[in-house]
């Protein structure tokens, strides 16, 4: 192996995996940064429909009842949440400040210091602190009590002085820079490194490991935060959804264009069943054939449990829609993950049986309907173009 003939390799892979980490460190604080911007300008929203009269209360109460609506799968949108925004934006007029300090730490952080503290340069101090020592939430409450017990203790004993000092002992603080917060550096990871591998690089006096770990911790502190949890599975569930409709888009376009007697009913239409409401994915009726025609859509790999739906759908069309000189209905599934395409079409065990038979999954089309429906390869090989193009 290359690592028993060359010494450099083990530093060499080391400088690959720091990069890719480095950049996986950048993707967590870029987010981060959209959120508590994004929480930033919804404060200030609140404020200004505040200086135009309307009470806080009232504001906060319907944004949160219509954000819940608009965005149902993201928890930040509480009452309480709204108001921390509102006070975030009130703590912190200066925007760039957001973007290059307070957007270091995780929101539930920053809550904890607006709860907690007043002084402007104490919570650049404890920002400060929470980076270098990847302060779990916990750890920062127990911190700032120890600090204020401390303040009080120093007070009491020295009441009868004036004091002309600064709170903290560690530095005098004045107004803080924002380029005093602890810049961004590379950092290294040591879980992944063998024992030679970490002899190899402190021979070379690579003395900044142990900052670079602290680095690391607090970007995972970052993405542990239940507010970025629930940013990061909007944006992915935001992601899914238009790539369904893409999906749906060019699969639709393709039926259409086939001239195979499809024409198109809707997409996710609406069957009520005893009070229950159900949607079928994709609804078209095939004049040809004359039959309807559910084409459901997966996004990943193929699982069995797709039949039994997909079997439902069916016989929900074949039981609401489905008119005498219908034919039963036909399902098609078309289920697509990172590198391939999979099409099936479902049938019922016998189409002329007036029987109520089971649908089952198969590539083969019955003789009746071969000169007028695609097969399976011809659907995949042309849904396939459409999502290239």
């Amino acid at each position: 192996m290359l690592k028993e003939y060359d010494k450099g390799y083990v530093i060499f892979l080391n400088k690959l995996k720091d990069k890719i980490i480095d950049s996986q460190q950048k993707a967590v604080m870029s987010v981060n940064k959209e959120l508590l911007l994004l929480y930033w300008n919804i404060g200030n929203l609140i404020l200004n429909k505040q200086g135009e009269g309307i009470l806080e209360d009232l504001i906060i109460d319907e944004l949160s009842k219509d954000l819940k609506i608009a965005f149902p799968n993201m928890q930040g949108f509480s009452e309480r949440n709204l108001r921390c925004m509102r006070k975030f934006a009130e703590a912190y007029e200066d925007e760039e400040f957001v973007k290059e300090v307070a957007s270091k730490i995780s929101w539930s952080h920053n809550i904890i210091l607006m709860d907690e503290i007043d002084d402007y340069d104490k919570r650049v101090y404890y920002i400060n602190k929470i980076i270098e020592n990847s302060w779990e939430k916990t750890t920062l409450i127990k911190e700032i009590e120890f600090e204020n017990s401390e303040e009080e203790n120093y007070e009491e004993d020295n009441s009868d002085k004036d004091i002309d000092e600064t709170y903290f002992n560690e530095k005098q603080h004045s107004k803080v820079d924002i380029n005093d917060v602890i810049e961004d550096k590379p950092f290294v990871n040591t879980v992944e490194k063998t024992e030679s591998e970490l002899k190899e690089l402190w021979e070379e006096k690579d003395d900044h490991i142990d900052e670079m770990i602290l680095k690391q911790d607090i970007s995972i502190e970052l993405i542990k935060d239940k507010y970025m949890l629930d940013f990061l599975t909007f944006l992915e569930e935001a992601t899914e959804k238009d790539l369904q409709k893409q999906f749906e888009k060019h699969v639709v376009e393709y039926f259409l264009e086939i001239h195979a007697g499809f024409s198109f009913v809707g997409s996710n239409f609406h069957i009520e069943v005893e009070k229950e409401d159900y949607y079928v994915g994709l609804l078209f009726y095939n004049l040809d054939i004359r039959c309807y025609v559910n084409v459901e859509l997966k996004i990943g790999n193929f699982r069995p449990e797709y039949l039994g739906k997909l079997s439902f759908y069916l016989s929900l069309i074949d039981d609401k829609l489905k008119k005498n000189e219908d034919k039963p209905s036909i399902g098609i599934l078309i289920c697509k993950d990172e590198e391939r395409l999979i099409v099936q079409y479902a049938f019922k065990d016998d189409v002329n049986s007036e029987e109520d038979k089971e649908y089952s999954l198969t590539q083969d089309i019955p003789k009746e309907f071969k000169s007028v429906l695609p097969t399976v390869k011809k659907i995949g090989l042309g849904v396939k173009e459409k999502l290239k193009g």
